[in-house]
């Protein structure tokens, strides 16, 4: 949390209490250092219940039913969406009777010379981030702000991540939840719905069928336009030519990455796209577009060998939209060699000219094109002997398919053990319990190179007369056990 002492003074709500900040004559600021206050016990309360809750998607995962406010969203954006020069443009969400919005212009400036000082100490960091807001400016994404009107204006702050994947690039994040007088902007915006296709349901028909492809949206929010009179709601500031100069104030023409309602709108836009424009293709392509992606990426399967055929017709469909399909990657190389390769994702190239065999990840699913079977990366080198430690390493393995489901069930079950003897989270264990603990992380890390096929179906087997599902289960005061199987009769 950042105070800024402005001339004209207010009174500011903190966690602690009101604060009266102000300054006689010339204006100054001043950086403080935030007080936060949390309850680690809680939050490792929410992670272990999370944890076990991945195990049932169900729960994990809910739909939630059309609120109040959602109906509002829904019916806000089919009134107002239009396409403009080959683009969606959707309003932004806003709330009724939003009333003066309060000073944001100060608290911006304090972030942009705490983002001055962190790009000043670390070229690379301010390259790539310079790079990323030229990039943005150059698609005119947002526009110099021409106008001295400060009615119905949020100046945003924003700041750099990087992917552990993609350490040579940084995505700048707008903080719309940054909060002033009590409120951000994120405050004054309508979610809505939850219009994303399920993680789980994306992946499972991703293994499908025989040929398989996965395609990447590019810069997704960015693609949908935000109405001009709503240009001026969410400002930013920015560093033309040199950090040594005085930002210059822009105004976002598109909606946020960071907002709250982005997600949805985005999701909405695609589906719309599959509506609007789906009679001229195919029911594969129009399917696809509608069902096939999570956020912004696309995972598809075909049964028969026309993968190409849908690849390239759900590109024309998503173009029609304003999206670009880009940074495809398949296990089937005729798919590939018949595509430009500046559609390719990163180290395609490689795997087509036999270099390589590439693994690359379908919603963070490790893929082998060239065996064509999904793994998961389980190294823990090791384990910190306390049950933090232990939770901490069971949520770091990310395995949505539950591939090391026998293996992970262990470590769970130590923690259940752990929680029903009451120990905290922080206490020394047992010797029983810390040689539980190292058997259970040997038996994952020979997991290493554990892989299974992509495709459910049985390759040879396409004539199958007959294939059905068999379920067994069985249950202990521990543990669900299911093991499910694929029965084929063919002629």
């Amino acid at each position: 949390m950042f105070l800024t002492y402005l001339s004209r003074g207010k009174p500011l709500r903190t966690l602690l209490g009101w604060v009266v900040c102000g300054a006689k004559g010339k204006r100054c600021q001043e950086h403080i250092n935030s007080i936060q206050v949390t309850s680690r016990r809680l939050e490792l309360d929410r992670m272990l219940v999370e944890d076990y809750n991945r195990d049932f998607h169900d729960v994990a995962s809910p739909k939630r039913e059309m609120s109040t406010e959602d109906k509002k969203w829904l019916d806000l954006n089919q009134k107002g969406v239009r396409t403009v020069e080959g683009v969606y443009e959707v309003p932004l969400p806003l709330r009724d009777n939003l009333g003066p919005l309060p000073e944001t212009r100060d608290i911006a400036l304090c972030r942009m010379h705490s983002l001055r000082k962190k790009v000043m100490k670390d070229s690379t960091y301010a390259k790539q981030y310079s790079t990323f807001m030229t990039k943005m400016l150059q698609k005119v994404y947002a526009k110099r702000v021409t106008s001295a009107s400060q009615e119905n204006v949020w100046y945003i702050p924003h700041f750099g991540v990087q992917h552990t994947d993609k350490p040579d690039k940084v995505r700048v994040v707008f903080d719309c939840a940054s909060r002033v007088e009590g409120t951000s902007l994120n405050d004054l915006i309508l979610q809505g719905p939850d219009m994303m296709n399920s993680l789980l349901g994306v992946l499972v028909k991703f293994r499908g069928g025989l040929f398989a492809y996965t395609g990447d949206i590019n810069t997704m929010f960015y693609q949908v336009r935000v109405p001009e009179h709503q240009w001026d709601y969410p400002r930013f500031f920015w560093w033309e030519n040199s950090f040594n100069e005085e930002p210059t104030e822009f105004r976002m023409a598109v909606h946020l990455f960071g907002a709250c309602s982005s997600p949805s709108i985005a999701n909405f836009v695609l589906k719309q796209t599959a509506s609007d424009f789906g009679n001229g293709f195919s029911e594969g392509a129009r399917d696809t577009v509608a069902n096939n992606f999570y956020v912004d990426d696309c995972l598809r399967a075909e049964d028969r060998q026309d993968a190409l055929s849908n690849l390239l017709e759900v590109k024309k469909l998503c173009k029609k939209g304003g999206f670009t399909l880009t940074k495809f990657s398949s296990s089937c190389v005729e798919v590939l060699s018949s595509i430009p390769r500046e559609w390719y994702g990163k180290g395609i190239s490689g795997f087509i000219d036999g270099s390589e065999s590439h693994k690359t990840k379908a919603l963070g699913v490790q893929w082998d094109l060239a065996t064509d079977e999904l793994g998961v990366q389980a190294d823990l080198v090791s384990v910190q002997r306390t049950k933090r430690g232990l939770l901490s390493a069971i949520a770091s393995i990310y395995d949505p398919l539950c591939i090391l489901a026998p293996v992970l069930i262990e470590g769970r079950i130590i923690v259940q053990d752990l929680c029903r003897l009451k120990i905290g989270w922080d206490m020394g264990l047992d010797s029983d319990t810390t040689d539980r603990i190292r058997v259970w992380v040997n038996k994952l890390n020979q997991t290493r190179g554990i892989s299974v096929p992509r495709c459910l179906k049985l390759i040879g087997r396409e004539s199958a007369t007959l294939i059905q599902l068999h379920l067994f289960l069985d249950a202990s005061i521990m543990a669900l056990g299911v093991v499910a199987c694929l029965w084929v009769t063919d002629q």
